[in-house]
C-alpha cells in the first residue's frame, strides 16, 4: 500500500468512491480552496503529498464521471468534520463512501476539476500537472476551446519533476508538433528511452502510445517496452497485451504461437482472463491443438466457478457460430449469467443479440435496456451502441437524444463515436442529413489520430456513399489512395495490408481474381477475414470469386469459380451458414453482413 494513502484510502477503493477533498461545499468551481485549514494538523513533509496524490487521483475520477457534485461536496464536508474533531489521525480510519452506480449522467464541471489539481500541485503533486494538461489539450468541460499550448507547458513541468508519464506526453506533443515546435526525432528519441522506464505502467502506456495512431504507429519501441514490463517486473497485464496484440493481429502481425506463449505466462501469474484466452484458441486451433471438447469443458469449469470472463466466452462460442452451431438460448443464458457477475461487455452483447434477433424476434426495448445498464455500469463504449439505437428510431424525440448522445461521445474521445456519429449524419439519423458535414467530422477525427476515422474517410472516397437511389459521396478512388498515403503511418502493418488489398480490389476485373485470390491465401487469417468482411462494398465480383474458392476447397459443390452470383454460390453460401445459424438468419442474403461474418470464418 502507497504510503501517500495511508491518509485514509486505499488506491482502489479511491477509484470506486472518489470523495475529494476536506473542507469545501457549495459552489467551489471559482474558488481557491482552503488547503492551510487542511494541512494544519499534519507534519508538512507527510501531510501535503499525500493530499495533494489524493486530491489528484480524485479529480481524475470526477473528470471519469465515476461519483457527482453532490457526493463529492458531501463527503468534503465529512472529512472537514473530522478533521476538526480529531485531527488527522482520524483519516486513517475514514472508511470508503459508496459510490454511486456506474457513469453519472450530468457532465463534469471542467473548472471544479480544473481548481482541484491546482489545488494538488500546490501540495506537491506532480501528477495533478497531467491532469491539468488533459483539460487542455482536450478542451474538455472547458469553456472554449483546446489550449495545446498550456497543456504542452503543464506536462513539461510534469516531466522537470521527474513524472515519467509528463515525459510521454511531452514526447508525444513534440512528434504532433501540438503545443510546440515539431521535433520528430526528439519525440521518438525520448520515446526509446522511455521503453528502459522502471515503471510498469508507464512502460505500457508507451505501448499504447505507439500503436494508437495519434503518432506515426511504432509496433517496434511498443513490443520492446511490453516485454519488458513483462519480463523485467512480472507484469500479468503486460504478457496479456503481449498475447492480444499476436492473438488478435490487428496491431502486429498475427502469431498465434506467440501468443499462446504470452497467454500461458500470464495465467501462471493468476491470469483469469488469460487461462479463458487460451481455451479460446485451443477451441480454434490457434496456435495450438484444436480441441473444442476440452476447450469447452475448461471455460464451463471456470464459469461454474463464477468467473465472469469464461461465461463471456461460453456465449461469444455459442452466439457467434465460428466454433460451434449457433444455440441462441444458451448464449443468451451465459450472457446474462456472465452480465450477473458484472460484466457490462456481456450486457453489450446481449444488447446486439435483442437488436439483431439473435435469441427470436428483435427486441428494440430490451436492446435498449442492455445498452443503457451498461453505460450505466461505466462501459464508455456502451453509449456509442445506445446512441446509434436511438438514433435510428422513428420516433424524432429518441432519434435526436441517440444523435446528441453520439456527438457527447464524440467528444469525449470515446473509440468509434466519431465514426458513427458521422453515419447519422450520412444517412439523416436524429439530425438533418449532412453528407459534407460528416466528411468534416471524419476529417477533423483523423487530424487528432483517430484511425477508425481514417479507415472511414478512406472507404468513404474509395467505394462511395449511396442511400437507395441518392448519392451521399461521390467515388474518388485518388482521394482515398492520396489520403491513405498522407496518413499511412498512422496503420500498423495489419491495416496496410488490408488496405492495399482493398485498393487493388477496388478496381479488379475478373482476369485479375485469381491473382488476387492467391495474394488473399498469403495473408495472414485476421487480414483475410477483415478483408472478405469489406469485400461486398469493394467489390462484389472479386467476393463472390474468393468465397466461392473457398467453399470448394472445402467440399462444396460449387460449380465453376468466377465472380458471378449464381444459384450454385447462393446455395453453397447458405448451406455453409445453415451449418451453424437459423435458416432465417442465413436467408438474409449472400451479401448481409451477418452472414458475410460467418462465411468470413471459413477463412
Amino acid at each position: 500500500m502507497r504510503r501517500s494513502l495511508r491518509i485514509g484510502l486505499a488506491r482502489a477503493i479511491l477509484l470506486l468512491s472518489m470523495p475529494i477533498l476536506p473542507g469545501v461545499s457549495g459552489d467551489v468551481s471559482g474558488d481557491e480552496l482552503p488547503t492551510g485549514a487542511l494541512t494544519a494538523n499534519f507534519p508538512a513533509d507527510e501531510a501535503q503529498p499525500a493530499l495533494g496524490r489524493t486530491l489528484s487521483e480524485l479529480a481524475d475520477l470526477y473528470i471519469a464521471r465515476r461519483i457527482d457534485r453532490t457526493t463529492v461536496e458531501r463527503h468534503l464536508g465529512e472529512y472537514q468534520q473530522m478533521l476538526r474533531q480529531a485531527g488527522a489521525d482520524a483519516l486513517l480510519a475514514v472508511s470508503a463512501p459508496s459510490p454511486l452506480a456506474g457513469t453519472v449522467a450530468d457532465l463534469p464541471d471542467g473548472r471544479l476539476a480544473l481548481n482541484l489539481y491546482e489545488r494538488a500541485i500546490t501540495l506537491g503533486d506532480s501528477g495533478a500537472l497531467i491532469g491539468v494538461g488533459n483539460l487542455y489539450l482536450r478542451g474538455q468541460f472547458l469553456e472554449g476551446a483546446p489550449e495545446p499550448e498550456r497543456a504542452f507547458e503543464a506536462y513539461a513541468r510534469a516531466a522537470a519533476q521527474g513524472n515519467l508519464e509528463g515525459k510521454l506526453r511531452v514526447a508525444e506533443l513534440r512528434i504532433r508538433g501540438e503545443g510546440t515546435e515539431r521535433d520528430i526525432v526528439a519525440g521518438f528519441t525520448a520515446l526509446q528511452e522511455l521503453t528502459r522506464a522502471d515503471d510498469a505502467r508507464v512502460l505500457q502506456a508507451l505501448a499504447g502510445l505507439c500503436l494508437s495512431g495519434r503518432i506515426a504507429v511504432r509496433s517496434d519501441l511498443a513490443l520492446t517496452a511490453l516485454e519488458r514490463a513483462a519480463a523485467i517486473f512480472g507484469s500479468a497485464e503486460a504478457y496479456l497485451r503481449l498475447g492480444d496484440l499476436y492473438s488478435r493481429g490487428e496491431d502486429v502481425p498475427a502469431d498465434y504461437f506467440l501468443a499462446i506463449e504470452h497467454y500461458r505466462r500470464a495465467a501462471a501469474k493468476g491470469s483469469i482472463d488469460a487461462t479463458v484466452k487460451i481455451a479460446e484458441m485451443q477451441a480454434r486451433g490457434q496456435g495450438t491443438r484444436k480441441d473444442v471438447i476440452g476447450a469447452l469443458a475448461e471455460l464451463h469449469d471456470l464459469g461454474r466457478s463464477g468467473e465472469a470472463r469464461a461465461l463471456l466466452a461460453l456465449g461469444d462460442h455459442y452466439g457467434t457460430g465460428e466454433v460451434v452451431p449457433i444455440e441462441a438460448s444458451l448464449a443468451r443464458n451465459y450472457y446474462e449469467s456472465a452480465a450477473g457477475k458484472g460484466s457490462t461487455t456481456a450486457l453489450l452483447r446481449l444488447g446486439d443479440g435483442y437488436r439483431k434477433g439473435l435469441f427470436g424476434s428483435r427486441n428494440l426495448a430490451k436492446a435498449a435496456d442492455s445498452y443503457r445498464k451498461a453505460w450505466e455500469a461505466g462501459n464508455r463504449g456502451a453509449a456509442i451502441a445506445l446512441g446509434v439505437l436511438e438514433a435510428s428510431a422513428g420516433r424524432k424525440r429518441i432519434a435526436a437524444n441517440g444523435t446528441a448522445r453520439l456527438r457527447r461521445a464524440a467528444n469525449e474521445g470515446v473509440d468509434g463515436a466519431a465514426v458513427a456519429l458521422a453515419d447519422a449524419m450520412f444517412y439523416g439519423y436524429g439530425t438533418a442529413r449532412d453528407p459534407s458535414g460528416a466528411l468534416s467530422l471524419l476529417e477533423a477525427a483523423r487530424s487528432k489520430g483517430d484511425r477508425q476515422a481514417l479507415l472511414a474517410l478512406v472507404a468513404a472516397y474509395r467505394d462511395g456513399k449511396q442511400d437507395g437511389k441518392e448519392r451521399l459521396v461521390r467515388k474518388a478512388p485518388r482521394k482515398a489512395k492520396a489520403l491513405l498515403t498522407a496518413s499511412i503511418e498512422m496503420l500498423p502493418v495489419p491495416a496496410r495490408n488490408v488496405q492495399q488489398f482493398l485498393f487493388a480490389a477496388a478496381t479488379a476485373k475478373t482476369r485479375a481474381f485469381a491473382d488476387l485470390n492467391q495474394r488473399l491465401s498469403a495473408l495472414s487469417q485476421p487480414e483475410r477475414r477483415q478483408i472478405v468482411r469489406d469485400l461486398p462494398k469493394v467489390n462484389s465480383g472479386l467476393f463472390a470469386y474468393v468465397v466461392k474458392a473457398r467453399l470448394k476447397e472445402l467440399g462444396a459443390r460449387i460449380g465453376r469459380i468466377d465472380g458471378r452470383f449464381n444459384r450454385s454460390f447462393i446455395r453453397a453460401v447458405v448451406k455453409y451458414c445453415r451449418a451453424t445459424a437459423s435458416n432465417r438468419r442465413c436467408n438474409r442474403g449472400a451479401r448481409n453482413p451477418e452472414v458475410v461474418e460467418i462465411v468470413s470464418y471459413a477463412f
